[in-house]
Parts: structure tokens; sequence; C-alpha cells
């Protein structure tokens, strides 16, 4: 086995690297990744989607002109903004659903 480096284990020797330190958080990526987008931070998100679901938003991106990515972001930002507008119109006493 190549001793703790895992970039040139055989993939039966990585199972047992990794089992052997199972719970081990100190092999977890510490480092947050951002990457720079149009000059300011962002950070990569994983979402699931079913099939159905991400040719719907496929669509709708092409249909508009724009990337998944912008298409998801603004969606999303714009769902948050009225969230939270209606939440202070609300008030504090208001009920969450």
């Amino acid at each position: 086995m190549s001793a703790e480096n895992p970039d040139k284990m055989s993939e039966e020797e990585l199972a047992r690297f990794y089992e052997e330190r199972r719970g081990d958080v100190s092999l977890w990526d510490k480092s947050r990744r951002i990457r720079v987008r149009r000059g300011s931070p962002s950070t990569v998100f994983t979402l699931r989607l079913a099939p159905e679901e991400l040719q719907l938003l496929y669509e709708a991106a092409k249909a508009q002109g724009v990337t998944m990515s912008e298409f998801v972001r603004k969606a999303a930002t714009d769902r948050a903004a009225a969230t939270q507008k209606r939440a202070r119109r609300a008030g504090p006493n208001a009920r969450s659903a």
C-alpha cells in the first residue's frame, strides 16, 4: 500500500484506508472552496433534482437565454427575497407556516 497517499492507492487499498479511518474527521477537507465569479466570491452548491425537474429548468433557462446557474440562482434569490419581505410585513408576532 502506498503509505498514507490515497492518490497512489488501488480501489481495494482505498476502501481499506477509509474503512480503517471511518469517523476520522481529520481527513476532511477543511478549506472552503470559493470561486470568483464576475469579481465576487461564490461557493459551489450541489442540488439533487429528478430528471424531469432538471429538464424543466434547462428548458426554462434556455428559453430565457441564460445559463442553468443564472436561472436557478435568480429564481432562488427572488423567492428568498419575497419570503423575507412577507415576513417583515407580517411582523415579529406572525406565525410561520
